[in-house]
């Protein structure tokens, strides 16, 4: 059961967690550029920051786009419990 309550709490629960969110991406891209930016820091190290960026950004577009398109297929969409 859904009532006002309930939605308004869980879309401030959704609001504040996606703040913290954002502020630890932030916080790890600025991390990152400074060691990525560092001349003591291996070109190695750097590749393996890199590619691990780019990999879980891969896996991301991935998994969105295999929502969107079960969004669109699902036949079970309109049913409720």
């Amino acid at each position: 059961m859904k009532d006002s309550v309930t939605k308004l709490f869980t879309n401030i629960g959704f609001i504040v967690l996606l703040m913290c969110a954002i502020c630890y991406v932030g916080l790890a891209i600025w991390g990152v550029s400074a060691g990525i930016l560092s001349h003591e820091v291996p070109w190695i190290a750097k590749g393996l920051i890199f590619f691990g960026i780019v990999g879980g950004g891969i896996l991301f577009v991935v998994v969105i786009r295999e929502r969107i398109i079960e969004s669109k297929t699902d036949k079970y969409k309109d049913v409720e419990l």
